[in-house]
């Protein structure tokens, strides 16, 4: 068997004839169904993506850089055109019990229009909050309350002077 040998700047190119093409931009080419060179991985993504029930997942591995997500992505977003469009899912705060969120299945696109109004809604609140904790009519009852509990309190110290003193 023969060791390796050197190969010359010929060997290491390949030449097309552009007067064997059908075509003479890449724009006249309509573009190829599936995924060149990689029939497993379609095969295998077909096969996945069939079965229809909950708890099965696709795991793709290979060499970095081959091309391994781009065609999940592609092969997904040509299934997913076939579908009616998801849920939008929406996990929101559950009072109740701050451990297990509640969950809202809304149509396609709602989700972002609620996340949308919720922010528009908390800017209002703000800005509302900070007018009313600003008025003078908060001030006075703040005032008012502030007043009361001092007058308690100095009636609850007197008390208790009162009370240390006759017990000496």
């Amino acid at each position: 068997m023969a060791g390796p040998r050197e190969l010359t700047p010929e060997e290491l190119r390949r030449i097309c004839d552009p007067e064997r093409l059908h075509f003479a931009t890449t724009a006249e080419v309509d573009e190829p169904d599936g995924v060149l060179g990689q029939p497993r991985a379609t095969a295998s993504l077909e096969f996945g993506t069939a079965i229809d029930h909950d708890g099965y997942n696709l795991f793709l591995f290979g060499t970095e850089g081959t091309g391994r997500h781009m065609l999940a992505r592609e092969f997904l977003e040509r299934q997913a055109a076939n579908k009616p469009p998801a849920k939008d899912w929406c996990y929101i705060h559950n009072f109740d019990d701050s451990r297990k969120p509640r969950v809202l299945a809304l149509d396609p696109g709602k989700g972002m229009q609620l996340r949308q109004d919720m922010e528009h809604l908390v800017e209002e609140l703000e800005a509302a909050l900070t007018a009313a904790l600003e008025s003078e009519e908060y001030q006075t009852q703040l005032q008012m309350l502030d007043d009361e509990f001092r007058e308690i309190q100095s009636k609850g110290f007197e008390q208790a002077q009162k009370q240390a003193e006759e017990r000496g």
